[in-house]
């Protein structure tokens, strides 16, 4: 599992051979042969008795700034499952896995996509048969991803990112026709928006890009490695890849706002030919987010955790899949209860 502190004054310590989680009404140990990583997000201290035990178990200990990049990691002289993770990476986008990976992620989004699509159908007024419609030509195109099944993505990555983007065009069409009539929009604008849904859209794309990539570096991945998304020097190409089934649930919180808050343009500016997010606007913006991260919602396997959690547990489970893979090879096989279960704090 990974440990998760994000509660303010905490205290992490060595006990009995165990971690040990102090707060001001409580005490919880946990087994050092169950946490596989540990995130600091909030002011903590720890013991060096603490960080010595994370050293002799191989456990990578994460300190996040405030703005959820990480910052801070240590190292044991044990690097090694970290490094088997990062080699298996590599693997995998020149292998079929790879595609197979893709392929998943993709489902995923259309399945949390078509989620809120069915939440429209209940909240607006727009004919139902537009909807619907909307709804079958993306599980029609999600059916279709599978078809590439078997093949390394250097044969098929162009046609997958043409279905998953005309996916996501019915979606936001769709999703605007929905909207009340100031915040609709004529096409996904990116650098820079060209209207205010889209910018308000970008700036909690940009806060979940930090979620995502904390997330990927505590699962010991790379997070400059992509499988999908070409490499590119100083770009974290693979949160580019990883955060795409997250989302449509950022979407859905600025859906569900623009539905029932009228539009306030003192909360927008206008600049280099585009629309951005003002101070103003960023005082709405970042307390919704960050509430929203601590949301408990389920996914589609039935698991309840926060957002945020879901996403280093999604980071997590796949990195024990790599680990999973390179050990069919004979190595050592890693125990697999709850390897990866977050456990916030």
């Amino acid at each position: 599992m990974q440990l998760v502190l994000d509660t303010y004054g905490l205290f992490l310590k060595k006990s009995r051979g165990s971690f040990q989680v102090v707060s001001k009404d409580k005490k919880v140990r946990f087994s050092p042969h169950r946490v596989s990583s540990i995130l600091i997000t909030r002011p903590c201290s720890i013991s060096s008795d603490a960080l010595l035990l994370s050293a002799e178990f191989q456990i990578p200990v994460f300190i996040a700034g405030s703005d959820g990049k990480i910052m801070l990691r240590t190292q044991s002289r044990y690097f090694e499952q970290s490094a088997r993770i990062r080699r298996q990476q590599v693997v995998m986008a020149s292998e079929t896995m790879g595609t197979q990976w893709i392929i998943e992620l993709f489902g995923a989004k259309a399945k949390h996509q078509i989620a809120n699509l069915k939440y429209l159908l209940d909240s607006t007024l727009l004919e139902a048969d537009l909807l619907e419609e909307v709804i079958a030509y993306i599980e029609e195109k999600t059916d279709k991803l599978s078809e590439w099944n078997g093949h390394v993505l250097a044969e098929c990555r162009f046609q997958l990112m043409g279905q998953e983007g005309a996916m996501a065009h019915q979606y936001w069409r769709i999703v605007s026709a929905c909207l009340p009539e100031e915040y609709q929009f004529a096409k996904r604008s990116r650098r820079p928006a060209l209207d205010y849904f889209n910018s308000v859209l970008n700036y909690l794309y940009g806060m979940l890009y930090t979620v995502v990539e904390g997330a990927i570096f505590a699962a010991g991945l790379d997070a400059h490695f992509g499988v999908l998304h070409a490499d590119a020097i100083g770009k974290p190409t693979f949160v580019y890849d990883m955060i795409e089934p997250f989302r449509p649930w950022i979407d859905a919180l600025l859906i569900e706002y623009c539905l029932k808050n009228p539009l306030m343009k003192t909360h927008f500016e206008e600049k280099d030919g585009g629309i951005f997010l003002a101070k103003a606007g960023k005082a709405v913006w970042i307390p919704l987010f960050n509430k929203a991260m601590k949301k408990n919602l389920k996914d589609f396997n039935g698991k309840e955790l926060s957002i945020k959690n879901h996403i280093h547990r999604f980071a997590g489970e796949f990195a024990k899949r790599l680990l999973d893979k390179s050990q069919e090879g004979g190595e050592n096989q890693v125990e697999e209860e709850d390897f990866f279960e977050d456990e916030s704090i």
